[in-house]
C-alpha cells in the first residue's frame, strides 16, 4: 500500500533537484556564523595564523580560538 501510493504521488525530477538545492543552500547558510566568528578571532588575535585554520579543519579545537565548546557546537 505504501509503495503504491508513492508511485501515484508528485515525484518528478525537478522536485528532487529543488529539494537538493534547498538542502545545500541551508548547509551553506548555516556555515556563515561559524566562518564569521573564526575570521573575527583570527584577525583580532595576532598570534593566530593560517596554519591554525588548517589545523582547525583537521581537529575542531575551539579552545585554541578562545571559543567555548558549547558555542562551537551550537554554531
Amino acid at each position: 500500500m505504501y509503495f503504491k501510493s508513492a508511485w501515484e504521488g508528485n515525484n518528478s525530477w525537478h522536485l528532487y533537484l529543488i529539494g537538493f538545492l534547498l538542502s545545500m543552500g541551508g548547509y551553506l547558510i548555516g556555515q556563515i556564523p561559524l566562518t564569521l566568528l573564526l575570521v573575527y578571532k583570527v584577525y583580532s588575535n595576532t598570534h593566530l595564523g593560517p596554519d591554525d585554520i588548517t589545523a582547525f579543519q583537521e581537529n575542531m579545537n575551539f579552545q585554541k580560538f578562545g571559543i567555548s565548546t558549547n558555542v562551537g557546537f551550537y554554531l
